[in-house]
């Protein structure tokens, strides 16, 4: 239980300091995009939610997050997904 919660909540102070600081936006996203593979769905929807908060920065993210979108079996984490791609694609 505390591998689960140390993991989102490691995943979610990721995204609250990005927007404090943008110079490690590229090291943030690098991770996000590898914890979408994370086992955990907590922490899947967690990076899904991290990259739509980026926005345009995090267009690298954009094949991944559609491949989550369409084959993950978790249904809270496919919403977050199809949520990320709208809000990177609304802001170009």
């Amino acid at each position: 239980m505390a591998v689960i919660l140390g993991s989102v909540w490691t995943s979610l102070a990721r995204a609250l300091g990005m927007k404090v600081g943008s110079g490690d936006r590229q090291t943030l996203i690098t991770k996000h995009i590898t914890d979408l593979q994370d086992p955990n769905p907590e922490v899947r929807r967690s990076a899904c939610w991290s990259l739509g908060k980026m926005r345009p920065p995090a267009r690298e993210a954009i094949q991944r997050l559609q491949e989550v979108a369409e084959t993950d079996r978790v249904e809270f984490v496919t919403k977050a997904a199809r949520w990320a791609l709208k809000r990177i694609y609304d802001s170009r």
